[in-house]
């Protein structure tokens, strides 16, 4: 009884620890890929002359929150300009800046948040 127990709690440990590694992923690669998309557009409006709008990020970065689920999320604050990464109990900021959309964006969070670490490792191995 205690060894079927056992396994069985293993088993509940080894589903979260994957569930959690594969947010991990979802985040920082559709954080990446936002970031990413998001320069070109810049480079392009640039080119053209066009202005960047608020509008033109939030259309962008709906692309990259379809995956979303209670557990996992990005989440775009339009009015202040962050998201919200969520994993499981973890969660952080990633500041947007220039606020003003006049130059390519940069997104950034603070490196002492466990999850920004995790995320940001992933990022930056890519």
């Amino acid at each position: 009884m205690i060894i079927i127990l056992g396994i069985l709690i293993t088993l509940g440990f080894q589903k979260n620890f994957f569930k959690e590694k594969r947010c991990d992923t979802y985040l920082s690669s559709a954080l990446l890929n936002f970031q990413n998309e998001i320069s070109l557009h810049f480079t392009k409006t640039y080119f053209s002359h066009h202005i960047n709008t608020l509008s033109d990020l939030k259309n962008i970065f709906q692309k990259y929150a379809t995956q979303n689920t209670p557990s996992c999320s990005l989440i775009l604050n339009q009015e202040k300009l962050f998201i919200i990464a969520t994993n499981n109990n973890l969660q952080t900021t990633f500041n947007i800046t220039p606020k003003d959309l006049t130059t390519n964006l940069k997104i950034q969070c603070t490196l002492s948040n466990a999850l920004c670490k995790k995320i940001h490792h992933r990022y930056s191995s890519k």
